[in-house]
Formats: C-alpha cells, structure tokens, sequence
C-alpha cells in the first residue's frame, strides 16, 4: 500500500467538513502513530485499518496520511499514520470517535507487535504554506540562538 491521504474539503474525503477559506492562526495539532507487526501479521487487516481511519467522517481534521514503510532504512517501523486536528478538542473528539476505536483495538492491535503515537502542537502557517506552496515543506526553520561569548 502506497501512501495514502485525505484532506478536509477535498473531492477524496466526503462527509468532511471544508476548512475555513484564508489564513488561519493558531495552532494545530499533528497526531503522529508508528508501529511495527507481528511476525506473520496479515497486511490486509492493516491496509482495512488504515483505509478504514481514512474514510472517518471527523469534524477539524485538516489532513490525514496513512502508509506503509517504504523500506529505505533498516530498523524503521512498518507503518504510520499522521493527522492534523483544527485544535485539541478535535484531537479529543478523534481519541472518542467509536469508530476510530473500533479500528484501533479490532484491527490495529491484532496486527501490531509496538505502537507509538506522540501529539504535539505546530503554527498552523506551517500547514497552510505546506498545501498552498507548491514544493514547500512543512518545517519552518527555528530562529538562531543567541551565541555566548567566552
């Protein structure tokens, strides 16, 4: 499975409310989940788990991204998904979604030897100029410390 994306307002993610036209302020949150299978774990159940978060109708997500690892680098772990809230009581409304549940502990868990998922906050400039800027990334170079002198 290649990776795979849905975005609120785009033609892939029916059900999904559009985000807000111009600029936004505030923060995002990005949700980031890695895990690894179990020996032997059936990728089909995988692949219906994470097709399966795409298809959630939830209100604040901006954009969500599921795959498979890629295989570039030993060590890494099998699959991922990212997704980006409006704000935390989206996130939170995600964690409850008894659908999402569902996924998680039917499918997810089954297959799943390690999984891993931290939350964190970005400027959500970030996002915008990672959708409207062709060829942009998402990181946004933090300011230079200060230098002591000895």
């Amino acid at each position: 499975m290649r990776e795979t994306c849905a975005a609120s307002g785009s033609p892939d993610a029916p059900g999904r409310a559009a985000r807000p036209a111009g600029p936004q302020t505030g923060v995002v949150i990005r949700d980031v989940v890695v895990g690894r299978l179990r020996a032997g774990a059936d990728t089909a159940v995988l692949d219906e788990a994470l097709q399966g978060l795409l298809g959630l109708p939830l209100e604040g997500l901006v954009e969500m991204h599921v795959g498979q690892d890629a295989g570039l680098a030993p060590g890494s772990w099998d699959y991922v998904i990212t997704a980006d809230f409006a704000d935390a009581d989206a996130y939170r409304a995600y964690e409850a979604d008894e659908e999402h549940t569902r996924l998680r502990r039917e499918l997810l868990d089954a297959v799943s030897e390690q999984i891993a998922r931290v939350q964190f906050e970005i400027p959500d400039v970030q996002v915008q100029a990672h959708h409207e800027i062709s060829g942009e990334s998402s990181w946004v170079e933090p300011p230079p410390r200060e230098r002591r002198r000895r």
